[in-house]
């Protein structure tokens, strides 16, 4: 290997593996848009604060994401937690989709019609 690829062989991993990860956050994106938008009641005054509330939560996201990568160009045992911030935004994100409702609202979307 040339001095080149050794000086820059930490970036040159990062990178790729940002590039790998990137993807991931397409999907988490929209699963926490999802959750915040589809998990609470349906009223006549509109969504402004869960709107807002998701697109805080997203660009949340993409700071830590961009954050993490830049650190794992300097210290490689990072790298895992690349992958580990978009998946636990999808995970987070499929918890709230799915869980059962809270006693005294109804989830028409999640809940079976006869209990309706």
């Amino acid at each position: 290997k040339s001095n080149a690829d050794q000086y820059y062989a930490k970036d040159l991993i990062a990178a790729g593996h940002e590039r790998l990860s990137n993807p991931l956050y397409a999907l988490a994106f929209a699963m926490v848009a999802l959750a915040v938008l589809l998990s609470g009641d349906f009223n006549q005054r509109g969504q402004t604060r869960r709107v807002l509330g998701a697109i805080s939560l997203v660009m949340l996201l993409q700071v830590g994401g961009i954050g993490i990568s830049s650190w794992a160009a300097s210290f490689t045992a990072l790298i895992p937690v690349m992958y580990c911030v978009p998946i636990a935004a999808i995970l987070g994100s499929t918890y709230v989709l799915f869980r059962s409702p809270r006693p005294g609202r109804l989830n028409a979307g999640l809940v079976p019609a006869e209990t309706r």
